[in-house]
């Protein structure tokens, strides 16, 4: 499937993308993050690539996706036992030319 996935975005002009999955820096009013010591330093495990998807398309770069995990470190509510602290994601950006029909 994520071959199928890969071949139709690139065939599309999507830049596939690799982002840092440690981050020291972290948006605020995100969900939790999973907090780890980093040769003695602050740093997270990212909860998405956004920032540099935003970085990829203000670098001209027109199309980009990611496909990879992302980690939420939000308490299991006691609703739901399907709460997931990783998972993969398929992460797809594309600035408008004109407008959002494109």
């Amino acid at each position: 499937m994520c071959q199928l996935i890969v071949e139709f975005l690139c065939s599309n002009g999507f830049h596939w993308i690799h982002t840092p999955r440690i981050i020291t820096a972290t948006i605020p009013g995100d969900n939790e993050y999973f907090h780890l010591p980093y040769f003695g330093q602050d740093a997270w495990l990212a909860q998405s690539s956004q920032r540099h998807k935003q970085m990829a398309l203000s670098m001209d770069m027109q199309r980009v996706f990611e496909i990879g995990p992302v980690f939420r470190a939000e308490v299991q509510s006691s609703k739901s036992s399907r709460h997931m602290t990783e998972f993969t994601v398929l992460d797809i950006a594309m600035a408008f030319q004109d407008d959002y029909h494109e």
